[in-house]
């Protein structure tokens, strides 16, 4: 008898390792952000995933809640960019066993000057086995208030200005960190969402200048993060 149950046990343990999770997210990224009232730029929330497996893993991405203040927009990108109508994405992303997606993959609250708390949930679906699923939801309070035990106030964070916006060969930015943030980096990803440059940033300094000579002309984004989590981004325009 003692076999048996023995047998039974492993036989589960076996079936259970066939549905283990094979992805991750990357890092324990914050989920809940603080804007400005009145802001009209909004924020760009990247998100990281790992495959965890030995196996190539084929990853969908969902929009499964757009729970918005009215007058307010969100957009997800993943294997291309989606606007406020689209949930789901149209292809998927294959990730190598170790590998990350590539730091081209967000979901962007469009404040758009309007004050109030939302939410955007986003889930991610093995599929070839659609059992295997992680979801995260990130909250976005605009000229709002969360308790120290959530986040740290960002209010202090962001991009004041970019200069000159269309950009030739130059631009400068500038920029505040969070109050006892002294490092953070500036990301300059396309429009579909692809990082293109990426500039460290310190608080004794308040401004950047980088080169976009070689950036074709285009639409782009400057995203302020500190640490894993994006506090700020402004959009601008290089023109030859």
């Amino acid at each position: 008898m003692k076999h048996i149950y023995t047998l039974i046990i492993t036989s589960l343990l076996l079936i259970s390792g066939l549905h283990a999770q094979d992805f991750k997210f990357a890092f324990a990224a914050p989920d809940t952000f603080l804007l400005p009232s009145g802001d009209v730029n909004g924020l760009t929330v990247y998100f990281e995933l790992t495959n965890t497996g030995s196996d190539s893993v084929e990853l969908f991405a969902n929009r499964i809640s757009n729970d918005l203040v009215s007058g307010q927009d969100s957009y997800f990108c993943w294997d291309l960019c989606y606007g406020p109508a689209k949930d789901s994405a149209d292809g998927a992303i294959m990730i190598a066993p170790g590998d990350t997606t590539n730091f081209a993959q967000y979901v962007q609250l469009l404040s758009n000057g309007v004050d109030g708390k939302s939410s955007v949930t986003m889930d991610f679906v093995n599929a070839n086995d659609t059992s295997q699923r992680i979801a995260r939801t990130y909250h976005f309070f605009v000229g709002g208030a969360v308790t120290s035990n959530e986040r740290i106030d960002l209010s202090q964070a962001g991009l004041t200005k970019i200069f000159p916006n269309p950009a030739n060969t130059h631009m400068n930015i500038s920029y505040e960190l969070p109050t006892n943030i002294h490092q953070g980096h500036i990301r300059i990803v396309n429009l579909i969402g692809a990082s293109v440059a990426n500039h460290a940033v310190t608080s004794s300094n308040d401004n950047l200048t980088i080169s976009t000579a070689s950036l074709p002309s285009g639409l782009y984004f400057a995203n302020l993060i500190v640490g894993d989590q994006s506090v700020a981004s402004k959009k601008f325009v290089v023109s030859h």
